[in-house]
């Protein structure tokens, strides 16, 4: 059993865990036999009336755990990990973003080895859709099998964990699916977290912008709350590597604004000026009916230090930022982002300058960004291009004061009053 510990210490990723059960602590039946449990506040049961599994106490080892149980024979432990995760991920990109997660702790582990690890795939038990994983590791000479069985709830995530010593392959995946089929929700959906709907990124085409973006659903996911981090993204997802990437559109009536002023501005929305010193290489960029550049730079978050590729490319009335960064530490992740800008498909006809808008979020980071163009051209001086922007900024979000400000500071500027009051009246 020691070494059943260890395997389970070195295996389990560190996560955030949902809410405590309430007063129904799993540990302090320690050495009873299993039968049914019920976790009301984390909204399941497990049902192993018949199995002989024995609770165990893991709370000093896998705080995370909500449930922990041993079978003696054959030797297994089996543990559950309920996640609130603020994303719909699917069964399988859950699965693939623990198995990431795995593979990042062990790789500095002094006492657990991870071999290899390979894709069971999914399964359906009852109304649920699971997916499986297995990994293949040694601890202390022993050859280690753990299988991780992910079922995603919305916004909540479970971890059905089975791992054992010197066993066959056969008999862990034979255990861990017994234990999936023991296990169940209560109530299905009926502990959510608030999520706004997010869009699909494994093929996003925006009529609205003209654009398609296209990520591999395996690995990427879409970026819940992305607007806290970038205000004037249209979309963004993350993937279980470590990557990120956002899709910045602006579409504008009238002439095309300077390169150099999509340029700054865009770079704005990173927290970067331009030209700075982020920059360390310029590109050209062309393409049918888009002209524009890629900028790479570099940048240390925390301990880990990030690659950051942003390719920004305008025709006459849209400009477009794919902005992509990964981690310097992994070699493969400029050839993979750069599968993003090669997939990405600008169209014609965006549908923004027949002023339609599919939902509120779009209207608003279109205005977002147009009054970040009118500011550039403010500071510059340039009142009357200002104006033009601020003014359809305004006409997007006419409950926005800070666009019509703008727009009436750009014609005061020129002295343009009459033009103002004009401007004004209904």
């Amino acid at each position: 059993m020691n070494l059943l510990i260890i395997l389970a210490l070195a295996l389990i990723p560190a996560v955030g865990p949902a809410a405590a059960a309430d007063g129904k602590d799993y540990a302090s039946n320690a050495g009873k036999p299993v039968g049914v449990y019920e976790n009301d506040a984390l909204n399941y049961k497990v049902d192993l009336d018949g199995i002989p599994y024995t609770f165990i106490n893991f709370t000093a080892q896998v705080p995370e755990a909500s449930f922990a149980a041993m079978r003696f024979s054959p030797s297994v432990i089996s543990m559950v990990i309920v996640e609130d995760v603020g994303i719909a991920f699917t069964a399988e990109q859950y699965a693939e973003l623990v198995r990431t997660a795995m593979t990042s702790r062990l790789s500095g582990s002094d006492e657990v080895e991870l071999k290899d690890s390979r894709d069971i795939g999914a399964r359906t038990e009852g109304d649920y859709s699971i997916h499986q994983i297995a990994l293949y590791g040694t601890a202390k000479s022993e050859p280690i099998i753990y299988v991780v069985s992910t079922l995603v709830d919305r916004t909540r995530a479970y971890q059905l964990l089975t791992f054992g010593t010197n066993q066959t392959e056969g008999v862990i995946i034979e255990q861990a699916n017994a234990f999936v089929s023991g296990f169940s929700l209560i109530e299905q959906n009926a502990k959510q977290l608030a999520a706004s709907p997010l869009r699909a990124v494994d093929d996003y085409h925006s009529k609205t912008f003209a654009y398609r973006f296209r990520a591999s659903t395996k690995e990427w996911f879409a970026w819940a709350g992305l607007a806290d981090d970038y205000e004037a993204a249209d979309l963004g997802a993350l993937s279980s590597k470590g990557y990120g990437a956002v899709v910045l559109p602006v579409c504008w009536n009238g002439a095309k604004p300077a390169e150099t002023a999509i340029y700054a501005v865009m770079m704005q929305q990173f927290g970067e000026s331009y030209p700075s010193d982020f920059i360390s290489e310029e590109r050209p960029l062309e393409r049918a009916g888009v002209t524009g550049r890629l900028f790479l730079g570099r940048e240390s978050k925390g301990d880990e230090e990030y690659d950051y590729f942003l390719w920004v490319a305008a025709n006459e009335h849209c400009a477009y930022t794919l902005a992509a960064w990964g981690p310097v530490s992994d070699s493969r992740a400029g050839k993979a982002l750069a599968v993003l800008w090669n997939d990405f498909e600008i169209d014609q006809d965006p549908m923004a300058l027949n002023n339609y808008y599919s939902d509120a979020a779009e209207r608003r980071s279109n205005a977002y960004l147009l009054n970040a163009l009118g500011l550039h051209y403010f500071d510059a001086r340039t009142y009357r291009d200002a104006f033009r922007f601020f003014s359809q900024a305004a006409d997007l979000q006419s409950a926005d004061e800070t666009y019509m400000i703008n727009a009436l500071r750009s014609l005061v500027e020129l002295d343009a009053y009459r033009e103002a009051a004009d401007w004004l009246a209904p």
